[in-house]
């Protein structure tokens, strides 16, 4: 897009926000965290944009899901990219098969029983 006082191309911030999504995912297996780092990026992007495509979220809890094979104490503290109850319980429920530590277990297994009551009482007030 051309801004025609002053001739210079004006930033596309969402075709950059959905090519960071989009290289993210083609990494998010081999580099979880560069993939996060592009995540971030995309992230900062929201005010410009004012919505984020879907496959954020998808993104998300790929991002931690891969994480989590390498360093589940860092997965952990990423579940706060995953901004969506629903997606954060599956998340979890992915993880769970990485966590050793019984404290780790007991973290994820507290944070599944949370979620599932909140869902809950979101289905029951709908």
């Amino acid at each position: 897009m051309t801004n025609k006082d002053t001739y210079f191309d004006e930033p596309d911030f969402e075709s950059h926000m959905t090519f960071l999504i989009e290289e993210a995912n083609l990494i998010v297996e081999s580099d979880p965290f560069e993939a996060l780092k592009l995540f971030n990026d995309a992230y900062k992007l929201y005010d410009e944009v004012g919505c984020f495509p879907h496959e954020i979220i998808e993104l998300s809890v790929n991002i931690v899901f891969n994480i989590a094979k390498r360093d589940m104490d860092e997965a952990i503290k990423q579940l706060k990219i995953i901004e969506v109850e629903h997606y954060e319980l599956d998340a979890l429920r992915d993880i769970l098969i990485y966590a050793k530590n019984p404290i780790h277990l007991e973290f994820i297994n507290n944070r599944i029983q949370e979620l599932e009551k909140v869902i809950e009482e979101h289905e029951h007030n709908d």
